[in-house]
């Protein structure tokens, strides 16, 4: 690992992303971008179990220098974007949490692992505390809490692995309280957010001040030792 802080953004889901790290670092005066950021689609399970080529292009770039990161942004069901009802989510959640998918996320670990990128950071499940995504947590926290551990046992399970777990909501209320779907300190590594340019929130002032906003995700990943 590099010192100091890791920066980078995200341009792409797929390939073309790792090519315009290049064009950022050039457009930013030559910035060191260390930090490069994907996500894997949420339509089929095939895309959540790693199949997209383009992780081999992002792996290859990881693995360019040592002190690089990569970061990936992994759905916990499938059809994530497809307005699936809430009975229908909360089925779906307890299904995760008696083991229904547990093979989907062992397989991404194994390909994660045999690309030789086994020391990814996993953001699983963001956004979690919205109202969209199928891997959301509000139709049944307590039961999407016990899946989110079941998933990073059996990422966990797989030999080799060095995986950090990013816990990342949307800053602010939302459709829940995002404190009440922590999963726990033993299977979080990181505690992250996403922090949109949009109400509520006029100013960068009131992100950090509003109820469940940047200054308690600080407060909450340092009383957490994240």
């Amino acid at each position: 690992a590099g010192t100091g802080t890791a920066v980078g953004a995200y341009l792409h889901y797929g390939s073309p992303g790792v090519a315009r790290m290049a064009e950022l670092s050039r457009w930013l005066g030559g910035t060191e971008l260390r930090a490069g950021h994907t996500y894997l689609p949420g339509d089929t399970w095939t895309n959540i179990e790693g199949a997209p080529d383009s992780l081999r292009t992002w792996a290859r770039w990881r693995k360019e220098r040592g002190d690089r990161l990569f970061v990936l942004n992994v759905p916990m069901q499938e059809r994530n974007e497809a307005g699936v009802p809430d009975g229908r989510v909360a089925e779906l959640i307890r299904a995760g949490a008696r083991g229904a998918n547990d093979h989907h996320f062992r397989r991404l670990a194994g390909r994660l692992v045999d690309l030789g990128v086994p020391d990814t950071v996993i953001v699983l499940g963001w956004e979690m505390n919205g109202f969209n995504y199928t891997h959301r947590c509000r139709p049944d926290p307590e039961n999407w809490k016990a899946y989110w551990r079941r998933i990073v046992a059996a990422m966990r399970s797989v030999q080799g692995q060095r995986f950090r777990f990013d816990y990342a909501p949307n800053r602010g209320g939302d459709a829940i309280a995002w404190t009440r779907c922590y999963p726990g300190d033993d299977v979080v590594d990181v505690v992250g957010m996403d922090s949109y340019d949009q109400e509520p929130g006029r100013t960068f002032d009131e992100q950090v001040t509003q109820p469940y906003g940047l200054q308690q995700q600080v407060d909450f990943a340092k009383a957490h030792g994240k």
